[in-house]
């Protein structure tokens, strides 16, 4: 009995062994996996403390063990992304696929996009980040940059708010935005808020340079606001610490509006060459409204007025000057639906009758001109704005009402048979730019400039009250922008901000979707780039007037440069010839003496608008048959 016992026992401690060792390698296995999960938790933690080289390392070593893991491989595209190894990072970002993109992701992928010129791409990329998390802020930081850029100013400037709630990013924003605002002709809301940003503590550990620039920032848009008092201390407090150009021609302006002229010609003699290094930059104080100028400036008032810049926008009253038909209005595309204007006391509504359905309209803007192309812009019974569907031309005899450009033929599919839906923060802002002295006084009717009839003398020359000031104490500096003081360059941009495309394009040079934008297409010009910076828009154009309709009109001043036997026609045409063949090159060698316009800057017809415009992209127009013009 005892012998069979002992076996018993040998046989179970033999069978114990494999037992013993699976639950030892089951332990180890379990530590193991605790082990590599610790791994990533440890490089998430790197991550999240700016260890970027830490984090790739241990992702690297848990996607070794586990190669399926997409979170590690996520942690190594962000760190990856994080030290600048772009193409890297995007590879890695590929293998974890679209879909599975979070928001820290498609940052990361849009600022390597962004660091290699594809702005578009990382705009996109930026948006959608935005779409999973709407508080991203690095990403609200960047967008807002890249919107500024491309002149998005009121779109940044709501990306800039929401960054300025977010915790530790609060100083940031409010810089951002207070800059932004300033851009925006809103010197209230940026006192505001750049009030708010320098009495952060966090204010103070920014670099000096950095600091002075916002604190005159502040002194500007309070002297926008008629408050010198406060801003003339912001300056002499600033000016206490040491000499700065900039800040004693701001305190020029802030004795100015006091009345002390003694102060004012101390501080603008300690500015220096400031105001003539920066001839385009807007005095810092309150609009006058063109009326005002008209004391003054009698004549050029009067052309200005008579011009198509004074009618860029309809707005109030004026919008019943309109030809509105009294009949229904068939759809240019759609013969079930048909638009109807009525007038209704002080107001224009505009219906769309589409079936059993009407849609209405309250129409609170003209774009454009009377006598050229105008757009409506009004807002449903919702109060959301809407560029509506028919425009008014005017082409000699020949006028009516046609489908708005950029709307399309099939509506019905879209339901914008009202018109197109238009982004009430940057849309409408973007349109009162270009049609309008100041946007602001416009959308908030206030302030004398919101009275000028589309674009008045201020949105060339800025805001006017000081210039009266300087001008009734006989001041030697007349504090008012006179583009004739800037570079060709300066006051081609100056123009350019309205009559150019601020967007990307991969579209051609000679693409004709590039008239339009005379701004931006003059620079691609020979005549332009090798004129040593004696050609720009009033080269040609009398800005307060409008442009001359013969192009004949423009031959004496193509030949002002192009003299007739100076330079040989193959130096002319010789791409390598030094820059100074340009002045007074020799005429074109088909006709030197006429027909300029006629055959390098032709004119094109734009059927959906019924208008031509003339390219300003001066060139042989290898499409057109060279040949004199009688």
């Amino acid at each position: 009995m005892r012998k069979l016992a002992r076996r018993w026992r040998s046989v179970i401690s033999l069978a114990s062994i494999p037992l013993a060792v699976a639950a030892a390698g089951l332990a180890f296995w379990i530590v193991r996996v605790r082990t590599e999960a610790r791994v990533l938790t440890q490089g998430k933690s790197a991550y999240a403390a700016g260890e970027w080289s830490v984090a790739a390392n241990l992702a690297r070593r848990r996607l070794k063990s586990s190669p399926g893991d997409v979170e590690a491989l996520r942690l190594l595209a962000r760190a990856t992304a994080r030290l600048g190894t772009d193409s890297t990072a995007n590879a890695l970002f590929a293998r974890l696929g679209s879909a599975a993109l979070q928001s820290e992701d498609l940052f990361l992928l849009g600022l390597g996009l962004s660091r290699r010129g594809q702005a578009a791409q990382a705009e996109r990329a930026w948006e959608r980040a935005l779409a999973i998390d709407a508080q991203h802020a690095e990403t609200l930081e960047q967008l807002a940059l890249l919107y500024t850029a491309r002149n998005r100013l009121a779109e940044a400037a709501v990306l800039a708010e929401r960054l300025s709630r977010r915790p530790g990013w609060e100083l940031r924003g409010e810089l951002t935005l207070g800059s932004l605002r300033s851009e925006l002709n809103d010197p209230s809301g940026a006192a505001k808020v750049l009030r708010q940003a320098l009495e952060r503590p966090e204010f103070s550990r920014i670099s000096s340079e950095r600091a002075s620039q916002y604190r005159k920032l502040l002194a500007r848009v309070l002297m926008r606001i008629s408050k010198t008092g406060e801003g003339r201390a912001l300056l002499k407090n600033l000016l206490d610490r040491g000499p700065d150009e900039e800040a004693s021609w701001l305190l020029s302006r802030a004795e100015l509006a006091a009345g002390a002229v003694a102060q004012a010609s101390a501080a603008l003699k300690a500015a220096g060459s400031y105001r003539k290094l920066h001839p385009l930059e807007s005095e810092p104080g309150p609009f006058a409204g063109a009326a005002r100028c008209a004391e003054c400036h009698g004549e050029i008032f009067e052309a200005q007025q008579a011009s198509r810049h004074s009618s860029t926008l309809l707005w109030g009253t004026e919008l019943a000057e309109m030809p509105y038909p009294d009949q229904p209005i068939p759809d240019p595309d759609d013969p079930t639906v048909s638009h109807v204007f009525r007038r209704d006391a002080d107001q224009i509504r505009f219906e769309t009758h589409a079936q059993n359905e009407v849609l209405h309209a309250v129409v609170e803007y003209a774009f454009g001109s009377r006598d050229h192309y105008a757009s409506l812009v009004g807002a449903d019974v919702r109060g959301r704005p809407h560029i509506l569907r028919l425009s008014h031309y005017q082409s000699g005899p020949d006028s009516g009402w046609v489908r708005t450009t950029g709307h399309s033929a099939d509506a019905g599919m879209g339901r914008d048979l009202l018109g197109k839906p238009l982004d009430m923060i940057d849309g409408i802002q973007r349109c009162l730019f270009c049609h309008s002295t100041n946007p602001t006084a416009v959308l908030d009717r206030s302030g004398p400039e919101s009275s000028d009839r589309g674009i008045g003398c201020e949105r060339c020359h800025g805001p006017g009250a000081l210039h009266q000031d300087a001008v009734a104490a006989k001041f030697r500096d007349r504090a008012i922008i006179n583009p004739k003081h800037a570079t060709a360059e300066g006051r081609l941009r100056l123009c350019g901000q309205c009559h150019g495309y601020h967007r990307e394009s991969s579209l051609p040079h000679t693409d004709p979707f590039w008239i339009r934008f005379q701004g931006t297409t003059l620079p691609w010009s020979r005549c332009y780039t090798q004129s040593s910076g004696a050609l720009d828009c009033t080269t040609c154009h009398d800005p307060h007037r409008n442009a001359e309709s013969k192009a004949e009109d423009y031959t004496a001043r193509c030949l002002t440069c192009h003299s007739a036997g100076s330079v040989s026609p193959a130096a002319m045409s010789d791409p390598t010839a030094p820059s100074h063949v340009s002045r007074r090159t020799v005429a074109c060698p088909v006709n030197p003496t006429r027909g300029c316009v006629g055959c390098h800057m032709p004119p094109f017809r734009s059927e959906p608008i019924h208008a031509t415009f003339t390219d300003h992209y001066i060139r042989v127009h290898t499409e057109l048959r060279t040949q004199s013009l009688k």
